[in-house]
């Protein structure tokens, strides 16, 4: 169980200021090419379509094609871990957050339930990826993977 105190609650939110409400999109596009995780802030349509049919593969043919986004209201988040060998991992979003000098989107990676302990996980490749949808701030975004929980003074979480 995780506790946190009030006034240290209380701190982070004011150091960063309000969570954004975000909208998870569907089939998020990502980049094989990378070797860590990386953060497309996404504005305009041209951008949304071009990440569709980037790097070495297109969404396009697998069947899929972006999903409608009104960019003058809305922008996209899309945080891409790159390649990883193996199905044994996905990436989520936790939080958006908003000050008055930027946006911090917070992810994290979690084992992929999908296999026991114990069972092979198939050797293939893969691309886990997440994408959000915003409302639209124009302002710089920084990306953050989510910590370990912060420990009370006993040293318990």
């Amino acid at each position: 169980m995780m506790r946190f105190s009030l006034a240290a609650l209380l701190l982070a939110s004011s150091a960063w200021g309000a969570p954004l409400r975000f909208e998870i999109v569907p089939n998020a596009p990502c980049d094989i090419d990378i070797s860590k995780p990386e953060l497309l802030v996404i504005r305009t349509q041209a951008q949304w379509e071009a990440i569709w049919c980037g790097g070495r593969r297109c969404a396009k043919r697998r069947g899929n094609s972006p999903r409608p986004v009104d960019f003058s209201l809305f922008e996209v988040y899309v945080v891409s871990l790159g390649r990883q060998t193996g199905a044994g991992v996905r990436v989520e979003i936790v939080s958006v957050v908003e000050s008055a000098s930027g946006v911090r989107v917070t992810y994290r990676t979690t084992p992929n339930r999908t296999y026991p302990p114990g069972v092979p996980v198939p050797a293939v490749v893969n691309c886990p990826a997440q994408a959000v949808k915003v409302k639209r701030t124009g302002k710089p975004v920084v990306l953050q993977e989510e910590g370990p929980a912060p420990q009370d003074a006993s040293g318990y979480n």
